[in-house]
């Protein structure tokens, strides 16, 4: 049975059901009970055909889920309906696109400099890129989770990851950085949270999008789904097999684990605050990187930071001594 079929008996159930209630209205007005026998048994019937459809279409892993979140957005911190701002900037705005090539020109002269000045016998040199948001455009995922009412879920990132990847675009600028890279003889390595059990999928999606990503292990890095985020252990395996002259990502840990948001016990205004504080400080800590062999990408929809704005998102916001005129 193929999924348009499938779908549309979906739909035709909800319909039918719709169209019981306001037959129920006109037969409540009638004294016979054919028409009502007649309903129900139509109801009934197709019902059961779209319950079945929707058993099968549950069962296909071609098919994200049915948007039912699982989650009451009421106990979330920071919903995606908070985020439309942020997903509209980032998949419609020219100044985002503005952004990134600005990024990736300015990491693609530096990297001239770098090459020069290792002069022409330097092999084995390599840049570190994150894939997601940094290489990988993702916003159709955020798209689906926005248009169904959803929440970001793991489960539903494996399915969009797993099945979903000739949805993606590039991050703009990416590609030429890449081919530049290439063309200087500078490996790029892909250093991504993306789960080795779709490493197929991964692989695919990447060389869809005109990227080589093999061999696995030397130009390819994933996270191991029993292990956490923390990437120390595989740019370390990185520099072992290469000169790694920059990193390219769009969170800061994709630099390095001393910005990783820390875990609070208690996360009170005031220890988010001096939490939040102490990010931007190994920031400004880390100058000597910004520019130079470190490049950021602008990620307003998630990341690290999102772990420090606290149950009331609001009051991270600086404040302000401005009184709003009196009608």
């Amino acid at each position: 049975m193929s999924r348009v079929l499938l779908e549309f008996l979906l739909h035709l159930r909800e319909f039918l059901i719709r169209g019981y209630v306001q037959v129920q209205k006109i037969d409540s007005t009638h004294a016979g009970g054919t028409m009502r026998a007649r309903t129900i048994g139509y109801v009934l019937g197709f019902s059961i055909i779209g319950f079945a459809a929707g058993w099968w279409v549950g069962q296909s892993k071609s098919v994200l889920p049915m948007p039912v979140s699982g989650v009451p957005v009421d106990s979330l911190p920071f919903p995606m309906q908070m985020r439309i701002g942020a997903n509209l900037y980032q998949q419609s705005s020219a100044e985002f696109h503005a952004a990134c090539q600005t990024i990736y020109q300015s990491a693609q002269r530096r990297m001239d400099e770098i090459v020069l000045a290792k002069g022409n016998g330097s092999t084995n040199l390599a840049v570190i890129l994150d894939l997601d948001e940094t290489v990988i455009d993702n916003g159709v995922f955020q798209t689906f989770l926005y248009q169904n009412s959803l929440e970001y879920t793991d489960d539903l990132w494996g399915i969009y990851e797993g099945e979903y990847g000739h949805e993606t675009t590039l991050i703009p600028g990416a590609k030429a950085f890449i081919e530049h890279a290439v063309k200087l003889g500078v490996t790029p390595v892909y250093l991504s949270n993306r789960s080795q059990r779709f490493q197929d999928s991964t692989i695919a999606t990447l060389k869809r999008l005109g990227l080589d990503p093999e061999p696995v292990g030397k130009r390819l890095f994933l996270k191991d789904p029993k292990l956490n985020s923390d990437k120390t252990a595989r740019r370390e395996a990185v520099a072992a097999q290469f000169d790694v002259v920059m990193i390219i990502g769009d969170n800061l840990r994709d630099f390095s684990e001393a910005y990783a948001a820390p875990k609070l016990k208690e996360p009170t205004d005031e220890v988010l605050t001096k939490a939040i504080t102490q990010r931007a400080a190994q920031v400004d800590a880390d100058r000597k990187h910004w520019g130079i062999d470190w490049f950021m990408l602008p990620n307003p929809v998630y990341g690290e930071w999102e772990k420090l704005v606290g149950r009331e998102p609001l009051k991270r916001l600086r404040p302000t001594t401005i009184v709003a005129p009196t009608r």
